[in-house]
């Protein structure tokens, strides 16, 4: 994440802000996600790696950058995945078509399911954070 950071703060000017959305892995869950690549790191994110809330805004912190809000609307985004879902579902006769095979479909609708019901049941969280060099 340092060097992440390290362009965040300086692309900015000082005093300058930047609003970040970020994807989150819940505190209690981090360690096992951590050690245990998931399916999203493994098919769909290769070497992806969510950090908690408290470890973005350490990262940030730690290269002088700081959070000053933060609004986290991952129940919301849950709702937004079923609805791709079920646009995905309505549009698979166009969308295979173009070559798309059923292990496509299949992955497609797996991944969109289980980012769901990460969110729906806070495993995963989105937020908006504000930063301030």
């Amino acid at each position: 994440w340092h060097n992440y950071f390290d362009t965040v703060r300086n692309s900015l000017n000082d005093g300058g802000m930047a609003a970040l959305q970020v994807i989150t892995i819940d505190e209690k869950k981090s360690k096992d996600y951590q050690n245990r690549p998931d399916f999203i790191q493994q098919y769909i994110f290769p070497g992806g790696m969510l950090p908690t809330k408290k470890q973005f805004e350490y990262s940030a912190k730690h290269v002088g950058l700081k959070c000053i809000e933060n609004l986290s609307f991952g129940r919301s985004y849950a709702k937004t995945l079923k609805m791709w879902n079920k646009q995905f579902q309505k549009s698979w006769n166009d969308l295979s078509k173009y070559g798309f095979d059923i292990k496509f479909k299949r992955m497609w609708e797996f991944y969109l399911s289980y980012c769901e019901t990460g969110f729906a049941n806070s495993s995963t969280d989105v937020s908006h954070f504000l930063v301030k060099k």
